[in-house]
């Protein structure tokens, strides 16, 4: 777990009461949008039918996006500070 500030929630009805998804995890999930495209073979080849070479490539390239997904939060949180 990071110390990261969050943004708080990111859609919050209100701020005391709300729970769920961040402002920094909403801003990961857009990113990822852009970042975390799959490749056909991985569309066209579900995870239970793949050999265990395949898997792991699969495992990687899921990790790597979303890794990728929080560090443009991160940039977009950081510009949201720098007002």
């Amino acid at each position: 777990m990071s110390n990261k500030n969050d943004g708080g929630p990111a859609l919050p009805i209100d701020r005391q009461t709300a729970h769920g998804m961040s402002l920094r995890d909403y801003f990961a999930a857009k990113a990822l949008d852009r970042v975390g495209k799959f490749p056909d073979t991985m569309i066209l080849n579900p995870k239970d039918t793949m050999n265990a070479k395949q898997a792991q490539f699969f495992h990687d390239y899921c990790k790597a996006n979303v890794q990728l997904a929080y560090v443009f939060a991160d940039y977009m949180m950081a510009q949201r500070d720098e007002k």
